[in-house]
């Protein structure tokens, strides 16, 4: 799935990320809910995106992530690379690309969308509350 990225103008370049790590699983576990997710310690780098930076415009390239799917990748992990190397893991960080997201979202979907479309899978939005 193509993930458009993102162009900023920023009063503080060294402040932003040098780059996005995707780190993928196909390990997962059920909770006691029935809910199924991503098996904890079992990430691997799938993919690292390196930002581009003139002055005070930061840009985050287009970048391509295979759908997930049982038996292939099923969550990835979207971690911010800061200067200097240190990369930050947020909690409920993962990102899902079923088929049905890839079929939805037509294909592409920019990097905030992407984010988005994961929070109203997850419930943290109403549903529809992406198109309003």
């Amino acid at each position: 799935m193509r993930v458009q990225g993102f162009s900023i103008t920023t009063e503080d370049p060294a402040a932003c990320a040098d780059a996005f790590r995707f780190y993928g699983t196909r390990e997962t576990v059920t909770d006691d809910a029935g809910a199924e997710r991503p098996h904890p310690n079992r990430w691997r780098l799938v993919r690292e995106v390196r930002a581009v930076r003139d002055g005070a415009d930061y840009t985050l390239p287009d970048f391509d992530l295979p759908r997930t799917e049982p038996g292939r990748w099923r969550y990835f992990y979207p971690v911010p690379v800061m200067p200097g190397g240190r990369e930050v893991w947020h909690a409920d960080g993962e990102i899902m690309l079923p088929r049905a997201a890839v079929n939805a979202l037509g294909g592409s979907v920019d990097f905030a969308g992407l984010l988005l479309y994961n929070l109203e899978l997850k419930g943290v939005i109403a549903p529809g509350q992406l198109n309003d």
